[in-house]
C-alpha cells in the first residue's frame, strides 16, 4: 500500500459525516498581505510531504487563485450549485418576495401550506437575541433534524459528538458578533421549523435545519419556514439568502424559492511526482479491468 499524504484547506480531514465541511472556502489572508506571498505554495507543500491538497466549497475565483499558485498540479473538480435569493434586487423592484421571485405554481404551494398552518394559530417568527436562546434553539433544531434523518435511514449531521460540540462552541464564540442567526418559525404555540444560518457581509447562509414533519402533506414545514424567514430577512435589509450546496436528498423547493445560482467547487490538487504518476497509472489500469459481473 502506497501512503497518500493530504492537506485540507480550512477543514480537519475527518470522515464524511464526522466533521465540519466548508463552503465559500478560500485562502485566508490579512487585508494588508500581498497575495503574491503565496507564490511559493507549490514549494512549501512538497517540503511538508503533501501529495494532495483538498479544498471544499471553493468559489470559481478561489479555485482559480489556487490553480495559479499551484502550477503543474493536476486538479480534480466536482461542482455543486448554491441556489440563492437576491434580496437586494427584490427590494429595488419594490415588490413582495412572493410576487417578485416565485412562479405562480410555487406561490400557490406556499400560500396553501401557510394557510393550513395558520388555522392552528398565527404564523410567528423568532430570531434568537442571546447566546443562551440560540443554544436552546440549536437543541430543538437538533431533535427535529435527527428524527427526520434517522427515519430516512441516515445518521444525521448531529450524530457526531464532535460536530455537536463544535457548533455549541461556535455559537458561544461568534453569536454576539452577529455572525450567526438562529430562526424559529411557529404556528400558534407549535414549532414548524428552525434554521441555523451564518451571516456574512449582509448575506444569510443557511446551514442546518430541523423541521416538524407530518403525514398530512398539506403541512410542508421546510417551505413554510424558509419563506417566512426570507420575508423577515427582506424586511431586515439583508442582501442575499443562500441555501448553500445541497445533498442528493435536498428538497427541490429550494431551487423553486431561489432567483439565482452560485457554483461551488470541491477540488483536489495533485502534486506532480513519480509517486502520483504511478498511482494515476494504477488507477487507470484498475478501471480498465472488466468487472466481475461481466466475466
Amino acid at each position: 500500500m502506497v501512503p497518500i499524504h493530504r492537506a485540507y484547506l480550512n477543514t480537519a480531514g475527518e470522515e464524511e459525516g464526522a466533521g465540519v465541511s466548508a463552503e465559500y472556502n478560500g485562502v485566508l489572508l490579512q487585508p494588508n498581505v500581498d497575495p503574491g506571498t503565496l507564490q511559493n505554495l507549490d514549494e512549501v507543500l512538497p517540503r511538508l510531504g503533501v501529495d494532495e491538497l483538498v479544498a471544499a466549497g471553493l468559489t470559481p475565483k478561489a479555485l482559480d487563485f489556487l490553480q495559479q499558485n499551484l502550477p503543474g498540479w493536476a486538479t480534480r473538480v466536482a461542482w455543486s450549485e448554491d441556489p440563492y435569493i437576491d434580496l437586494t434586487a427584490i427590494r429595488h423592484r419594490e415588490a413582495t418576495y412572493r410576487q417578485a421571485a416565485l412562479s405562480k405554481n410555487t406561490r400557490g404551494q406556499v400560500n396553501r401550506t401557510l394557510n393550513a398552518y395558520s388555522k392552528r394559530g398565527e404564523i410567528g417568527i423568532e430570531i434568537a437575541s442571546s447566546v443562551e436562546r440560540a443554544l436552546e434553539m440549536l437543541s430543538e433544531l437538533k431533535r427535529f433534524h435527527q428524527a427526520t434523518w434517522v427515519a430516512r435511514g441516515q445518521k444525521g449531521a448531529f450524530a457526531s459528538d464532535n460536530f455537536c460540540r463544535f457548533h455549541e462552541l461556535l455559537i458561544r464564540s461568534c453569536f454576539d458578533s452577529g455572525d450567526i442567526m438562529m430562526t424559529r418559525v411557529t404556528a400558534g404555540d407549535q414549532a414548524i421549523g428552525l434554521l441555523y444560518s451564518f451571516v456574512d457581509e449582509g448575506r444569510i447562509l443557511f446551514y442546518q435545519s430541523g423541521f416538524r414533519y407530518e403525514e398530512d402533506n398539506r403541512f410542508r414545514p421546510g417551505l413554510a419556514t424558509h419563506v417566512t424567514a426570507v420575508e423577515e430577512c427582506l424586511d431586515r435589509g439583508y442582501s442575499e439568502y443562500h441555501f448553500l450546496a445541497g445533498e442528493d436528498l435536498t428538497p427541490r423547493y429550494k431551487k423553486s424559492l431561489s432567483t439565482d445560482v452560485e457554483m461551488l467547487a470541491w477540488a483536489r490538487f495533485i502534486r506532480p511526482s513519480p509517486k502520483n504518476t504511478l498511482l494515476g497509472w494504477l488507477r487507470s489500469f484498475k478501471q480498465s479491468l472488466p468487472s466481475k459481473r461481466h466475466r
